[in-house]
């Protein structure tokens, strides 16, 4: 399938090709593999392809469900959001047992035995594939290390915590948007027996999370809120699940004198069980999330991953708090030692955090991530076939593709 990725006109603007970059080949194509496990894997995915599709690619967006058999995909996907809002130690573990011994082994076996149906998803030869999920990268750097797939294959990470199946000696590049994960990275390379290049590159976010506050009236937006005038708003995100305390969470914010925004996602029980505090507002699936961090004072997660790297980008203050077991524990931990987010472990941490007056982090500007695929797959294709274009015959513009 060929995904179509509208461009807006800011996309457009950011994304325009320079008179330096190398051009596109003739129907160039590049695929992009994430997991529909949760929007911090689809979300840069969906990003990487609207910039890369804004450049002239054709571009395939694969969920990597798909890949096991029969609707095994879809049931690991309601296993894994189950067990986040009910066991989630138990995923912690599971994952971390996947990192070496036994654990490793079986986990190893299983992904040999998926290789092929990546193969045939991923079809005619393309220029590049590029992952967004750690079991993804595991496959796909299996395949270019046997020869299967002459294409570059690239990883972006996603949490701050870079768990070791991320890295496969197969993988020809790591995209880290943050420096804490190129610290990760680079120490997961002394062990590969292959040279990966590993880039730091700014995060793949859409552009109207940069804007701030500057194009929305902010006002109007609290009064639409309810936020009573004057009270400090804390937007408290939860993942695309809503898993956790996140309940508790929101009493704690009203009863140190914030004002909870509560994004609940599609958990409509804890929606419910937000609503029944009667403190500040909870919210189902939201889709103007950079309007409403425009508005926001502060952003409480529990898990640290895309609304963490959104919060940021947008300039404003992070804590984690109530952190989920497992990844959550880890990504808070790995944010907290980096100095970018704090971890307030109590509640009396969390409002001395609230009390401090934040001061936007102003970051040096690093690569557009799609700029770096861009420029690898037409390099890799240079290399490679020179010459001779790459994949199956296309006609058309894709930047209107159907």
């Amino acid at each position: 399938m060929t995904a179509s990725f509208p461009i807006e006109p800011d996309d457009a603007r950011a994304c325009r090709v320079r008179p330096q970059q190398p051009p596109v080949p003739a129907n160039g194509r590049i695929v992009i593999i994430s997991a529909s496990v949760g929007a911090g894997h689809d979300g840069p995915a969906d990003e990487l392809g609207r910039r890369l599709h804004a450049r002239g690619w054709w571009v395939d967006r694969i969920d990597g469900l798909r890949i096991p058999p029969a609707r095994l995909g879809p049931a690991l996907r309601g296993l894994y959001v189950s067990g986040m809002r009910r066991t989630p130690m138990f995923w912690g573990r599971l994952l971390d047992s996947c990192a070496d011994g036994v654990g490793a082994a079986a986990a190893s076996m299983a992904l040999d035995r998926l290789t092929d149906r990546t193969a045939e998803l991923i079809g005619d030869p393309p220029h590049a594939v590029v992952s967004t999920y750690p079991l993804v990268s595991q496959l796909l750097g299996r395949l270019r290390r046997s020869g299967a797939l002459l294409a570059s294959v690239i990883s972006y990470l996603t949490d701050p915590a870079v768990h070791p199946l991320w890295w496969h000696p197969g993988v020809d590049l790591v995209l880290a948007p943050s420096p804490v994960m190129t610290d990760q990275a680079l120490r997961l390379a002394r062990s590969s027996p292959r040279h990966t290049g590993i880039v730091e590159t700014d995060p793949a976010l859409p552009l109207a999370l940069c804007a701030g506050s500057s194009g929305h009236d902010v006002a109007t937006t609290r009064a639409e809120l309810g936020v009573p005038p004057g009270r400090m708003l804390a937007l408290v995100t939860a993942g695309s699940a809503g898993t956790g305390r996140v309940h508790e969470t929101a009493a704690d914010l009203a009863d140190l004198g914030a004002w909870p925004l509560v994004l609940c996602a599609r958990n409509d029980r804890l929606r419910r069980r937000v609503e029944a505090l009667g403190v500040g507002r909870a919210l189902g699936w939201v889709e103007d999330v950079p309007r409403l961090l425009a508005v926001a004072d502060v952003v409480i997660h529990n898990a640290g991953g895309l609304a963490c790297w959104e919060a940021l980008a947008a300039g404003r203050p992070v804590v984690s708090y109530r952190v989920l077991p497992g990844h959550g524990e880890a990504n808070a931990s790995v944010l907290d030692a980096s100095g970018i987010v704090p971890w307030a472990r109590t509640r009396n941490e969390l409002g001395a955090l609230l009390a401090q007056h934040h001061q936007p982090v102003n970051r040096l500007p690093r690569p557009d991530p799609a700029q770096v695929i861009h420029d690898t797959a037409v390099a890799h294709l240079d290399r490679s076939h020179p010459g001779h274009p790459v994949g199956p015959v296309r006609h058309g513009n894709p930047a209107h593709s159907p």
